[in-house]
């Protein structure tokens, strides 16, 4: 004898008696048709849902069987509303019910207010921020369940320097006030020293372009993600330069310095001096202030033509 359900391929009619819907562990039933137990064809079979027809004769073996579940109006009732949960979704996602409230995500900007002078300044990054921020909260998929805003605050002094003593002022108050989830700034050096020990005590991002300087290393400012070019690439694209050309003895560096506000080519030849010294070449610094009128070029040339050479050897 087969089990139920291997026949069931022909839908028989509907009749009116012995209805009996019920569910069938896949029982083994007698027939005159065969005397033996064959194992089931399908594993599916040995679960099969009763529908709600009397049992018939089927055509092929002569067994009493039930037609296919699919006549069961019951069971398609409960897989079609299965079926429609599944469409809608979650509950917070139904029509009709109280959508999840919003999260804020906050960022802290810190950047000089006004003085274009310095390559990060709100004047230039304000509008793509206020941009980005725009986008995103206009497309939920960014960011679900959150909104994103910023606040900002001015890293300049009263003479509109970037300043090392107001930036971790604002840094302090803008983390006291609102808690931000990151900072975007400082765009300077000396400011963004003193900001990036205090993210890195508080366990809060920094992103910024305004740390090239070698000084910001992972060990202590663990926070800090520079965006930018730093000098310690320029000082390794200068020694493969050196290498290229087989300047590998002496280099002379002449930059400007005034000493003050952000000294942007003093750490820039820093990176240099760095690299150059890894690879046991000499290095001379000849430092000039171009903004000191009138520069006397007639003592720099001089020193260009003594120093940018190593000594040549004296075989007399």
């Amino acid at each position: 004898m087969g089990e139920i359900g291997l026949c069931q391929i022909q839908k028989l009619p509907r009749h009116s008696e012995d209805y009996s819907p019920q569910l069938e562990l896949g029982s083994k039933r007698s027939s005159t048709g065969h005397g033996s137990d064959r194992p089931p064809e399908d594993p599916i079979t040995l679960l099969r849902p009763y529908s709600c027809e009397p049992r018939r004769t089927c055509s092929t073996c002569s067994d009493e069987h039930r037609p296919h579940w699919t006549s069961c109006p019951g069971l398609m009732l409960l897989l079609a509303t299965s079926l429609l949960l599944l469409l809608l979704g979650p509950p917070g996602a139904r029509g009709g019910e109280t959508p999840r409230p919003l999260q804020n995500v906050t960022l802290a900007i810190i950047l000089p207010q006004n003085n274009t002078a310095y390559p990060w300044a709100w004047p230039r990054i304000g509008p793509a921020v206020e941009r980005a921020v725009r986008a995103v909260n206009a497309d939920p998929s960014l960011l679900p369940h959150h909104h994103l805003q910023y606040f900002f605050r001015g890293s300049q002094n009263g003479d509109g320097v970037c300043s090392e003593t107001m930036a971790p002022l604002m840094a302090v108050d803008l983390k006291m006030l609102h808690d931000p989830w990151a900072f975007i700034g400082p765009g300077c050096s000396y400011t963004a020293s003193p900001v990036g020990l205090f993210t890195a005590h508080w366990d809060v991002p920094l992103v910024t372009a305004g740390a090239p300087a070698v000084s910001f290393n992972k060990s202590i400012y663990h926070s800090v993600t520079n965006t930018g070019p730093t000098h310690k690439k320029l000082g390794r694209f200068a020694l493969r330069v050196c290498e290229r050309f087989r300047w590998l003895e002496q280099v002379l560096l002449l930059f400007h310095d005034q000493k003050v506000d952000d000294r942007p080519c003093y750490f820039a030849m820093e990176g240099i001096f760095e690299e150059l010294g890894k690879a046991n070449i000499t290095r001379v610094d000849r430092v000039f202030n171009e903004k000191l009128l009138p520069v006397n070029y007639s003592d720099i040339i001089p020193d260009i033509q003594q120093t940018g050479r190593a000594p040549q050897p004296d075989y007399g």
